[in-house]
């Protein structure tokens, strides 16, 4: 019944008979599946006091050494057939509890639980019907953010390399493995160190050209602002023009009023005279 397996991860289906040997580690890799293992007895093989290399904490400590994030699927052999663990919900919750039991206690130093997560996806035959309490468990880890040295397991060092678990790895092999993984840190520091330069330059540069608008703003509303002042200037004078030009008009029209009016008055004066001489006439006689 095995062969009849089918799993769905993100929507897409595995059917094990279609998938030719030559290239199963191919389609493992496609799907970030970095080790898979028919059966791991998590409830009882779990401790690692028992020696056996297949428990759950030696593949965790393979997997967090590698400094990337990996996933364990339990339930899928090495040929990439889909065997399934049957478990009801009572034992989903226990296999849930034993787990975060071996992060804690077997691994040194401990895994926090924001560093894996556990999954259990159902199994469906190759028809389309589920399989009752049928899954494959996938355990998924997590990149650690602050890694300064390796995790082991009872003092062992394991390494996870093309979808196999290697240890525990001799001293000189472990020496090796962190010289290599000092020179990835410090590679890393010196990509963080740059990539903090380059932000800085952003944001100097950002900071530079928000400066630089402000004081083209600050010119352009200079700008206009002389333009307003040019303009109400110019208005100001055209105003003052023309009430110049009214009030030398008026003064033009006061000046022929005034020369109208000595004309009158010189007309007035020659008739009052002649007037007078007659009346002195009149009295003579």
């Amino acid at each position: 019944m095995s062969t009849e397996f089918v799993i769905e991860v993100n929507n897409l289906k595995w059917e094990n008979d279609t998938i030719l040997k030559q290239a199963i580690k191919d389609v493992l890799k496609k799907f970030n599946v970095d080790i898979s293992v028919d059966n791991l007895d998590i409830e009882d093989c779990g401790d690692t006091k028992t020696g056996q290399k297949r428990c759950l904490a030696n593949y965790a400590c393979g997997i967090v050494n590698n400094r990337e994030k990996g996933t364990v699927y339990v339930g899928v052999n090495d040929k990439g057939r889909v065997v399934g663990l049957r478990c009801n919900h009572e034992k989903r919750d226990r296999l849930r509890r034993r787990i975060a039991q071996i992060m804690k206690c077997d691994l040194n130093p401990p895994l926090s639980t924001i560093h894996y997560s556990v999954t259990f996806v159902p199994v469906r035959r190759a028809d389309g019907y589920d399989l009752d309490d049928i899954f494959v468990l996938e355990i998924t880890f997590y990149t650690v953010d602050k890694f300064d040295r390796l995790y082991t397991v009872n003092g062992d060092v394991y390494q996870k390399s093309d979808a196999c678990l290697f240890g525990p790895l001799r001293p000189a092999e472990i020496r090796e493995w962190e010289t290599q993984i000092q020179h990835k840190l410090m590679k890393e520091a010196k990509n963080i160190e740059l990539l903090e330069k380059i932000e800085k330059y952003e944001i100097d540069k950002a900071e530079n050209e928000r400066v630089i608008d402000m004081f083209k703003q600050m010119t352009e509303e200079e700008k206009i602002r002389k333009e307003e002042k040019e303009l109400s200037f110019k208005r100001k004078k055209g105003e003052l023009e023309t009430e110049v030009s009214r009030l030398n008009q008026m003064h033009e029209d006061i000046k022929k009023e005034n020369y109208q009016l000595q004309r009158e008055k010189s007309t007035l004066v020659k008739e009052n005279k002649t007037l007078i001489h007659k009346s002195k006439v009149c009295v003579i006689l």
